[in-house]
C-alpha cells in the first residue's frame, strides 16, 4: 500500500524553528503536546463573555488578488505556490474593543499586531518580517481603525519535501498523477479528474485499512526545515505555515505578547555552507541583545 512519509533522516537540531499559529480562541485546534509552547491571552475571550466582560477584538482581513504577488512558486508547475505576500491588505474588525498585542484573525499566513507590539518589532529589524499597516474598518459603523500592522513571513521556503513509498504517486481511484509534486510538496487531497468526494489521502491513524483506497500520510510531514536552502531569515513562510525561530518566540515571551502557540520542529545541518553556518550561530543569539 501506499503511504506518504517524510524521510527524518540527517543531523536534525529540535526547537531551533517553531512551526507558528495564532488560536482565534485562545487554544490550539488541536490537542498541543508536552514540548509546544501556548501562550492565551490573560483572561481568555471565553472568560470575558461568560462574565459579560467587554471581549477581544479580531480581524477578517479581505486582501485583494490584485495585491498578491507570488514570491516563490514551483518550478515544475507555477500554480503550486510555496510563498505568496499581499502588497496592500484590508479587513474588517469584529467582536469588542479590548485590544490584545497580537490580534486573532481569519487570514493565513498573515500574523496582526498591535501598534505597540509593531514598534517593538520594527527596532528589532527581524530578518524575514515584512511590515505593512493595515487598512482596517469597524465591521458595524465603517469607522477607520488606526494601529493596526500585518506581518508577513518573507524567508525562503526550506521545508523537506515529503514522498510516496511503496505504490504509485497517483489518484487511487482513477490514476491521475501525480497526487504529491516531488519539487514543492504540494498535495493533491482532491483528484481533479474524478473529485471522489472522500480524497485522495488521510492521516494514518484515521485510515480504514485494506478497503480503504485513500493514500495515508504520517503526521507533521512539514516538521524539518533544510538548513542547506535556508536564507539565515528568523521568520520563514512555506506552503502556507508560518515558521518562527527560537529567539523570535523567546522575544514574544520577554514581552508577554499575546495569544499564539508553537511547536517544535527539527533544523537539518547537513549541507550548510559557511555562510548559513555563520548565520546558524547568529540566530541562537537572544533578538535585542
Amino acid at each position: 500500500m501506499a503511504k506518504i512519509i517524510l524521510d527524518r533522516g540527517g543531523d536534525l537540531k529540535k526547537s531551533v524553528f517553531y512551526e507558528f499559529d495564532i488560536p482565534f480562541d485562545d487554544e490550539p485546534d488541536e490537542k498541543p503536546k508536552a514540548d509546544w509552547i501556548v501562550v492565551p491571552r490573560t483572561p481568555t475571550d471565553d472568560d470575558l463573555r461568560k462574565r459579560s466582560l467587554e471581549p477581544w477584538i479580531y480581524v477578517t482581513l479581505l486582501p485583494e488578488t490584485e495585491d498578491l504577488v507570488v514570491k516563490y512558486s514551483c518550478p515544475a508547475d507555477h500554480d503550486h505556490r510555496r510563498q505568496y505576500l499581499y502588497r496592500r491588505i484590508s479587513g474588517e474588525a469584529f467582536g469588542g474593543t479590548r485590544l490584545s498585542s497580537i490580534v486573532p484573525s481569519s487570514t493565513d499566513p498573515i500574523l496582526v499586531l498591535s501598534d505597540e507590539l509593531r514598534r517593538a518589532l520594527e527596532s528589532l529589524k527581524v530578518r524575514g518580517a515584512m511590515l505593512t499597516e493595515l487598512d482596517l474598518r469597524e465591521h458595524n459603523t465603517g469607522k477607520k481603525l488606526k494601529g493596526f500592522w500585518a506581518v508577513q513571513f518573507t524567508g525562503k521556503p526550506a521545508l523537506r519535501i515529503p514522498k510516496i513509498v511503496g505504490g504509485p504517486n497517483a489518484c487511487p481511484y482513477c490514476g491521475l498523477g501525480p497526487l504529491l509534486c516531488e519539487t514543492c510538496g504540494w498535495l493533491n487531497a482532491r483528484c481533479q479528474r474524478c473529485k471522489n468526494k472522500q480524497g485522495t489521502v488521510i492521516i494514518e491513524t484515521e485510515h480504514e485499512g485494506r478497503d480503504d483506497k485513500r493514500i495515508p500520510f504520517e503526521e507533521e510531514l512539514n516538521d524539518i526545515l533544510e538548513g542547506k536552502l535556508w536564507d539565515g531569515s528568523d521568520l520563514v513562510q512555506d506552503r502556507g505555515r508560518k515558521l518562527a525561530s527560537k529567539r523570535f518566540i523567546d522575544w514574544l515571551l520577554r514581552v508577554h505578547a499575546a495569544p499564539f502557540y508553537a511547536r517544535p520542529i527539527s533544523f537539518c545541518m547537513d549541507g550548510m555552507n559557511d555562510e548559513q553556518k555563520k548565520w546558524f550561530d547568529e540566530i541562537q543569539k537572544p533578538l535585542g541583545g
